[in-house]
């Protein structure tokens, strides 16, 4: 086995865990070393930018405001798993294939959307660049369809509104993206153009990057 299974084996079974991370009802036996290794923000937690009566002196952090399926993920992504990936989001964030396979592929592409914009915000909080930049990459992969109006709307939205500042970054990158499935979807108009309309309506915001995005 070689090292990075090693690491990833660690994740999974928590042996020779020294630091718990608890957050929305969850708990996970995580190690100082990888974290420090991965994330400035654990590197100050653990070197005591926290002070002396916080959690971390007892060696608990508690963890707040974050989709616990995308935190999951970030931490499973420091320990070398490609929690990016469709398998893992398919594998971890539902409790069943069936529960899975019942929704349609735009409902798949949707979700999976939304937990790469959550995954992002996690890894831009705790200061783990590598994470950010892999879930950027994966969201404006094909395999979101965001030329789909009913995926992009979501995804847009979620963006847009519900994290106006925190995703503020992936923007331009998935208007770009969504741009260019616009484009390439030219034969659909009619949906295409209510779809955007919608988007215009709702997010003003949108429209400016959509017409700077569409006469780049």
């Amino acid at each position: 086995m070689d090292l990075r299974s090693q690491i990833a084996k660690l994740f999974k079974s928590g042996m020779g865990s020294d630091v718990t991370l608890r957050f929305v009802g969850r708990e996970v036996k995580a190690h100082q070393w990888v974290l420090s290794a991965s994330s400035e923000y654990f590197t100050k937690a653990f070197n005591g930018s926290f002070n002396a009566s916080s959690e971390s002196s007892t060696k608990v952090i508690e963890l707040h405001d974050d989709d616990p399926d995308a935190l999951n993920g970030l931490l499973a992504m420091m320990y070398g798993l490609d929690s990016h990936r469709v398998w893992w989001f398919r594998q971890n964030v539902f409790r069943t294939d069936d529960d899975y396979d019942r929704l349609s592929p735009e409902q798949k592409s949707t979700r999976y959307g939304l937990y790469l914009v959550d995954m992002y915000i996690a890894a831009r909080k705790y200061l783990v660049q590598e994470a950010a930049a892999r879930g950027q990459d994966a969201l404006c992969h094909p395999t979101i369809q965001l030329g789909k109006p009913s995926v992009s709307h979501e995804v847009l939205k979620h963006i847009y509104i519900t994290h106006p500042e925190a995703a503020f970054e992936l923007r331009a990158a998935v208007v770009e993206q969504w741009v260019g499935c616009l484009k390439r979807h030219s034969k659909r108009p009619a949906e295409q153009t209510e779809s955007a309309q919608k988007l215009i309506k709702e997010i003003p915001e949108f429209a400016v990057d959509a017409l700077t995005a569409l006469g780049a």
